[in-house]
């Protein structure tokens, strides 16, 4: 960037005096005269927005001022942002000077941003300009602190004669020195492939990538292409752009030139792509047939082409989004949502994890189930963090050498999809290097060349999302583990998960760590096989954590499972008494649908177990007690309805004392030999939720051929309680329902029980319904998937009666209750008739 000349220095002067006196438009006309004649051959105009801005500053600060003025000029004319892009006087939480009319806030010179609407968390470069030759040496550091407060990729400190560029990074670190700011290619075609000399800009802001993405997966999706074909697809177009900026010298390939047809540039890098399949260092990446040629058209690689040529794929930001991590969260996880049971890990909970387990450079890093890599990516994030923290008396090549070798050595993970293998190892050059430990082969087959070749197989840091679908029939895998044979010791088919949690504890070496995202019936289901895994994980690791995740943290997945987090350490001799943090996390950073939200308690979380906080610390020998290790059972209101019931414990006796379970079910030889035969069938939607009341217009006539599989009892008109039996139906209160003659020969859904009373039907319609029974029942629901309130839970469900030693009393009860309410429509109506005499006399001494 050259210096402000002489003569531009006095013409600016010159503005400046006039300025005070003169109107706004002839000033600007004035300065396009100017431009033109520095800029001829690209007469832009700075814009009415950035004048204003910028002749207000000149009132306080003439001599930076003039440099604010030549900055905002190069930034337009030689580097080629928009102005839509720029802006001055930015507030932001870093230290320096204060604006003069605020108070407390302090202010950036200049910001550049990655998009037109200039969100906050789309800055790319923060400009410190100070008067005219006078740098000091505060000035590296409030530049770096703007930067970092507004999250900013890089930050530059000039006073037109000195230019200092750096790129920004984690506090205390003033940046590291770079040799220019990035250019502006935008997306339209370039006359001529620009110089590598140029630093493209990355993706700072997440909303625009996110839309970029999306943008074009769309367009490959639109060709006919299935989702998953069109993420492969625009997989190799990244992989392009990555070898592109990594491999090849001289000039960016990934570009669109002017006068190119859609073939020509679809041709040029379908013939990259050849190169890089047959020549690069990356060419074991391509395994597959058609792994090294495209499968859609030249007008789509266009597109994507022009979306993303003037962006940087490569380097590592430590400051802002990940934005490779945003590319494959945004295609990854929109593409492959509940395919095979697979799932990605949100970024949030990633981050967590790994800031929980704190890997460092010594570690030995698996995921035995690595999907996309996100628990890879971050961990080398991490430790590449920590090196650069730690190790600030190493030059910057040996600092990335020393990110590099732990990358190539230390990181691993497995998979059997090769798509996901694919995606995991694109994602890893996209973050540096480390793709090479990505291999393809079965998470529980894994022999000791594909395990570690240093380390006979021992992990010191695993972290995984095991698949939480699917049974696990293979006998050769199955017979390693205990949690593969029945009580009587033989081979049985199991839940998938839980032979890999089983197979994560034997990779891990002595006192390595482990966290996981697991179904939550590995917690507390108790049947054999889960009561096993538990027996496990007590027997061979100490538990250091149990974090509660809410019921909406996997629904963006359509995983339609409940999970929550586990984190042990291997010991061969775990402490038979020790604590364990126990939390809860209600939001966590993403709603619903996935997108970010500012709530989240996972930061709050950590900082609690860091301190140790005695309100969330159980003893180990509660949980190994209560074989129960599902972090809910433990929250403050799960122990209160728990406390509740002991206070009022002599009052109770078991639902089961007072109800009989209905069994009379639909014939399934009778669905067989009348098909036809025409039913009507209740669902949970055809009672009225707040009355219970059935809506005719909801039920729904069915042949016996149409019935879903979920249509189980056949009602015989007797009087029953139909009690809902699925964990939201009672966690949004919808009420026990009482029906009788008038569902004779109706249908009903599984997910009611239908109980019938033993005694005062009403009276267990009144109890049932109180918040006291209600929060027992949801308590008692079990199930990854779907929980619900089993059959077999109903006698652990305590219900108030007035003598639990005499159940006739609720008869006694029932009647006093009549006659206390008909008492009270008595007394209803004897007080309306007083009400009416008090009226007429009213009115017949006020005169009308």
């Amino acid at each position: 960037m050259a210096k402000i000349s002489t003569k531009h220095k006095g013409e600016i002067k010159k503005l400046l005096r006039e300025y005070k006196e003169s109107a706004y438009d002839t000033i600007a006309a004035e300065m396009s005269k100017i431009l033109k004649n520095y800029y001829p051959e690209n007469p832009k105009k700075i814009g009415k927005r950035l004048l204003n801005k910028l002749f207000s500053s000149w009132m306080k600060k003439e001599n930076e001022a003039i440099v604010h003025y030549w900055i905002l000029c190069k930034l337009l004319f030689e580097y080629q942002y928009p102005s839509e892009q720029l802006d001055l006087e930015v507030p932001c939480g870093g230290i320096g000077h204060k604006a003069s009319n605020q108070q407390g806030d302090s202010y950036a010179d200049l910001v550049v941003y990655t998009h037109k609407d200039r969100r906050p968390d789309a800055a790319l470069i923060v400009i410190e300009g100070k008067a005219l030759g006078r740098q000091d040496r505060r000035a590296p550091a409030q530049a770096a602190s703007y930067g970092r407060a507004l999250g900013a990729r890089y930050h530059l400190i000039t006073d037109s004669e000195q230019f200092d560029a750096y790129e920004t990074q984690p506090h205390p670190l003033n940046g590291t020195p770079i040799g220019d700011i990035p250019k502006w290619v935008g997306s339209k075609p370039l006359r001529e492939r620009l110089s590598k000399k140029h630093i493209l800009p990355p993706l700072t802001d997440e909303q625009q990538l996110r839309g970029l993405v999306k943008a074009s997966h769309d367009q490959i999706h639109a060709e006919g292409i299935d989702p998953a074909k069109a993420f492969d697809e625009l997989v190799k177009l990244f992989f392009v752009k990555v070898y592109d900026e990594q491999e090849l010298p001289s000039v960016y390939e990934f570009s669109v030139l002017s006068g190119e047809t859609a073939d020509d540039t679809g041709n040029h890098i379908r013939q990259l792509l050849k190169k890089a399949a047959n020549e690069s260092k990356f060419k074991q990446l391509f395994s597959e047939p058609g792994d090294d040629e495209f499968s859609i058209s030249n007008k789509s690689i266009r597109k994507v082409i022009e979306t993303f040529q003037g962006f940087s794929f490569t380097g590592n930001s430590l400051i802002g989004i990940d934005a490779k991590g945003t590319v494959y969260e945004s295609i990854v996880g929109s593409t492959f949502r509940g395919e095979l049971g697979q799932y990605f890990t949100p970024r949030k909970m990633v981050e967590f994890m790994l800031d929980l387990l704190q890997p460092n450079r010594n570690d030995i890093v698996l995921d035995p189930s690595c999907g996309s890599g996100g628990f890879l990516i971050y961990a080398l994030r991490k430790v590449a963090c920590g090196i650069r923290r730690d190790q600030q008396n190493l030059p910057q090549h040996r600092i990335e050498t020393l990110i590099k070798d732990f990358a190539n050595d230390n990181v691993f993970g497995v998979d059997l999809s090769p798509r996901m293998v694919r995606a995991a190892r694109m994602n890893m050059i996209m973050h540096g290097d480390g793709w090479a430990g990505i291999v393809r082969h079965h998470g529980l087959k894994l022999d000791t060349q594909a395990k570690h070749k240093n380390t006979a197989g021992k992990f010191t840091l695993i972290l995984s999302n095991p698949p939480f679908a699917g049974y696990e029939n293979d006998r050769e895998i199955l017979k390693k583990y205990k949690v593969g044979k029945n009580e009587s010791g033989d081979i049985r088919g199991v839940n998938r998960a839980l032979v890999f949690v089983e197979e994560i504890i034997d990779l891990l070496d002595e006192g390595g760590r482990a966290g996981l995202v697991l179904p939550r019936s590995i917690f507390e289901n108790e049947s054999h096989s889960f009561k096993k895994l538990r027996e496990v994980i007590f027997d061979k690791t100490e538990i250091l954590a149990v974090i509660g995740l809410p019921k909406t943290a996997f629904h963006h997945t359509d995983c339609g499972i409940l999970g929550d987090l586990l984190f042990f350490q291997k010991r061969k001799k775990p402490r038979t008494d020790y604590k364990v943090f126990v939390g809860w996390a209600n939001e966590v950073g993403y709603n619903t649908l996935g997108h970010n939200i500012s709530k989240n308690d996972f930061p709050d979380l950590l900082d609690k177990y860091q301190k140790r906080d005695s309100n969330h610390l159980i003893s180990v020998k509660k949980l190994r007690e209560e074989d129960n290790i599902n972090p809910w059972f433990y929250h403050p209101d799960a122990q209160k309805i728990r406390d509740s019931l002991n206070s009022n414990g002599s009052n109770t006796v078991p639902l089961t004392d007072l109800v009989t379970i209905y069994r009379s079910r639909i014939s399934r030889k009778l669905l067989r030999e009348t098909p036809n035969r025409m039913l009507k069938y209740l669902e949970v939607s055809a009672f009225d939720p707040n009355t219970g009341k059935i809506e005719s217009e909801k039920i729904k006539i069915r042949t016996m051929g149409e019935l879903p599989s979920r249509a189980t009892y056949e009602l015989s008109g007797e009087e029953l309680l139909l009690l809902p039996n699925a964990r939201n139906s009672l966690e949004s209160k919808r009420e026990v329902i009482l029906v009788g003659e008038e569902t004779a020969g109706y249908i009903l859904t599984n997910r009611f029980t239908p109980l019938m009373p033993m005694v005062s039907a009403q009276y267990l319609l009144e109890i049932l319904n109180t918040d006291f029974v209600r929060d027992q029942m949801i308590l008692a629901c079990k199930g990854a998937g779907s929980p619900d309130l089993r059959e077999s839970k109903l006698e652990t469900i305590m219900v108030p009666v007035p003598n639990k030693n005499d159940l006739s009393s609720i008869d006694g009860f029932m009647e006093e209750i009549s006659d206390l309410t008909a008492k009270k429509n008595r007394l209803q109506q004897e007080l309306l008739k007083v009400e009416d005499l008090l009226a007429k006399s009213l009115r017949r001494i006020i005169p009308a």
